[in-house]
């Protein structure tokens, strides 16, 4: 939410500042990994090191779950999937 404030915000007022978009694309990069990070795979952080012989250290949430598996994932999915053109068509139109 705080991504697509932020990016109106770069686009929409006057003298808008590119820097803006450069925070709209940090803001969901640190999304990215927490949301990773949540998941039983977890996320690699660390890549360019090397511990214990294995270059992959792992980082994960001790509340970690089980993603891929459950049909409340496939609804949303779905859900989004059949939205996701209605709003194309209403922001092309601008209703």
């Amino acid at each position: 939410m705080l991504a697509v404030l932020v990016a109106t915000a770069a686009v929409v007022l006057p003298g808008a500042s590119p820097w803006l978009i450069g925070v709209t694309v940090a803001v969901g990069a640190l999304t990215q990994i927490l949301g990773d990070w949540l998941t039983r795979s977890g996320v690699p952080l660390a890549w360019p090191m090397v511990h214990r012989g294995k270059r992959w250290w792992l980082f994960r949430s001790p509340v970690a779950f089980v993603t891929g598996k459950s049909r409340v994932e496939d609804a949303i999915r779905w859900a989004f999937m059949v939205s996701g053109p209605a709003v194309g068509m209403f922001a092309l139109v601008g209703a």
